[in-house]
Order: C-alpha cells, then sequence, then structure tokens
C-alpha cells in the first residue's frame, strides 16, 4: 500500500537535538498544527500515541471526579462521563469514540473485589493499552510501543528482583519476553540476545544515580527512533517520530534542574511503596 506523503509538513520541522534547552513547541502544539493534516488512518495513530495521557486522566476522573486533567489528553470530563454512564447502562457496551480496552479496564476497576486484585489499577490499564497498541497496522509505530512494553517490564523486573518482590506480579502486557520475565529463575531471564536492547537496559539499570539512569534510558529511546525513522521520508513516521523527540525534550523541560532529582526521587519511592503495597 502507498503511504501519503507529506511533503511541507515533513519539510517544515526543525531540527531536534537530544541537548534541546527550549523546545520549538510542545506534543499538544504539534498535534494542534499537524492533526488536521492527517489521513484518516494517520490520525489514529497520532490517537494512539495521545491515549497514555487520557490513560492517567481516566483513572484521576475515576477516582475525583473534580481532577485537573492532563490537557494532553483527547478526552474531557464530559467524556469520561458519558464512557461511564454507557458502561453501566448497557450490557457489552461499544462506542467507536472511545478505545474498547476502556470498557474493559472500566470492567476491573468496577468489581467490587477491586481492593483485593494484586495488579494496580495504572499497571492493568498500561497492559490494556499496550496489548492495544501492539495490533497497529503501522510497524514503525507498533515496533516503538514493543520496545517500550519490553524496557519498562525488564527494568521492573529488576526491581523486583533487588527487593524479593515477585517479579510475575508486576509484569504487563503479553508475548515471548513477557512470558520470559514472569516465569525465568535465570539470571538474564533467558533473554540474552532476544532483543536487540537487552545488554544496553541492564547496563542502565546498574546506573546508581537516578537521575542520570533516567536520562540514559531517554538516550537510549531518542538513539532508536532515530535509527529506525531514517530510511522513512516524507511519511507518518516521520512526523510520529518527531512527536516522540518532543515528548522526550517536553518531559525533561518540565522535570528542570533544580527540582528534578527530588522529584524523581519522590517517583521513585512512590513505585516503592506501591510494589509493597499489598505484599
Amino acid at each position: 500500500m502507498i503511504k501519503r506523503k507529506y511533503y511541507a509538513l515533513v519539510a517544515g520541522l526543525p531540527d531536534l537535538s537530544v541537548e534541546e534547552q527550549k523546545l520549538p513547541c510542545n506534543v499538544k502544539g504539534f498535534r494542534d498544527e499537524t492533526y488536521q493534516q492527517l489521513s484518516k488512518k494517520d490520525k489514529k495513530l497520532f490517537n494512539l500515541f495521545f491515549l497514555k495521557f487520557d490513560n492517567k486522566n481516566l483513572i484521576s476522573y475515576l477516582n475525583d471526579k473534580d481532577a485537573v486533567l492532563d490537557d494532553r489528553g483527547s478526552y474531557s470530563k464530559e467524556d469520561f462521563g458519558e464512557l461511564i454512564t454507557l458502561f453501566k447502562e448497557v450490557d457489552n457496551p461499544k462506542d467507536p469514540r472511545f478505545p474498547s480496552y476502556f470498557f474493559t479496564f472500566l470492567s476491573y476497576f468496577f468489581q467490587e473485589d477491586n481492593v483485593s486484585h494484586k495488579i494496580f489499577d495504572a499497571d492493568y490499564l498500561s497492559a490494556l493499552y499496550y496489548n492495544y497498541a501492539l495490533k497497529c497496522g503501522n510497524s514503525f509505530v507498533r515496533d516503538w510501543f514493543q520496545l517500550n512494553l519490553n524496557l519498562n517490564n525488564l527494568l521492573v523486573a529488576l526491581v523486583c528482583r533487588k527487593y524479593k518482590y515477585p517479579v510475575a506480579d508486576y509484569i504487563v502486557g503479553e508475548g515471548e519476553i513477557a512470558k520470559a520475565l514472569r516465569s525465568s529463575s535465570a539470571r538474564d531471564f533467558g533473554l540474552s540476545g532476544s532483543f536487540e536492547e537487552f545488554d544496553k537496559i541492564i547496563s542502565i539499570a546498574e546506573e546508581s544515580d537516578l537521575l542520570e539512569r533516567e536520562r540514559k534510558i531517554d538516550l537510549l529511546k531518542w538513539q532508536w527512533i532515530e535509527e529506525h525513522v531514517f530510511f522513512h521520508y516524507f511519511t507518518i513516521e516521520k512526523l510520529f517520530s518527531h512527536l516522540l523527540m518532543l515528548d522526550i525534550l517536553e518531559r525533561w523541560t518540565l522535570l528542570d534542574k533544580e527540582c528534578g532529582r527530588e522529584n524523581f526521587r519522590n517517583m521513585v519511592a512512590t513505585m516503592k511503596s506501591s510494589l509493597s503495597k499489598e505484599e
């Protein structure tokens, strides 16, 4: 199938550097400038990226109807209200406005014994999101989500081993790598050579400085983007890769130099607390 070419859009993209100090625009601004010029099929790929903000917003809304939502998400409080009403009033609800996994998550969230679940809401929703994203028809986008799933799962598995938590309880998603992480007792989980980034991730996990570790993770992602988009010219992959790079840069802009280290330590402390919450 011939892909739509976006000559003007791609030609107008500013060069981005991992050392960028000032963003040309943020991810929301880039979507606003670009979205209406995309084909219907390519809009779905952009929507797929922004669902990560909607996932966070959905959980926030379910826990507090007055919560401030991340404006990078695509759904409003009114949308979430309609989603929940539909879920509660209709058997086997479906609505093309919402990804199907939202309804699957609500089934989990509203179960009476939800408080006894070992899987936390955010982790379960993340697993559903990855499963949904990995079914997309674009190989570049699909490989990007696979990279993130593998990377996050491997880092979580290493943390669990270090603090003697049951690894299988905290691995999300499907696939051979997730399966190996859940079941293998081997030092390398039987994964050496299974995917290209394995050794790099293991090395990054040994970094003692938490902020530096986070930077190395993002650098690995940045290099992956540059390598995998290299032979894509004027197509949606080029625009999607620019979106990914903006997202990385924007995160570090928000995590400024003065408070970044403290904020990240708090994030790690929260994660550790969550891991031990139901032990």
